[in-house]
């Protein structure tokens, strides 16, 4: 039998990492808008990827981890020659810097497809 001690407990917590499956991402870099949630004026930015249950929004300025943010994103079918916007709501999970340029990784918390903006 193990006791508990530091060690064993981060042995534990570490293999409960690698256990962890991550959403697979969709690479689509393409433009977009977003902006903190009740503030009016829309940002440029761009989306490099998306999954299931985030996105990567490159920025030109950095997010703050824990802020609320809403990313409009343009989605076209080109079979059906359909345009229309993605409305997501996101936090920000985790930011980098990389190469001139801020990212914010961002879990999806609600979104909406077509014309209409999320009710907030």
């Amino acid at each position: 039998m193990e006791l508990w001690n530091r060690k064993s407990e981060r042995r534990l917590v570490n293999e409960a990492a690698e256990k962890v499956e991550r959403a697979h991402r969709f690479p689509i870099s393409g433009r977009a808008a977003y902006r903190f949630s009740h503030e009016a004026a829309w940002n440029d930015g761009r989306v490099a990827n998306i999954s299931c249950s985030g996105l990567l929004l490159e920025t030109r300025e950095s997010l703050r981890i824990g802020a609320e943010i809403e990313v409009q994103v343009p989605v076209v079918n080109q079979s059906f020659g359909i345009d229309s916007q993605m409305h997501c709501r996101c936090t920000v999970v985790r930011t980098a810097f990389q190469d001139g340029q801020f990212a914010a990784g961002a879990r999806i918390t609600a979104y909406a497809l077509g014309s209409a903006e999320l009710a907030l």
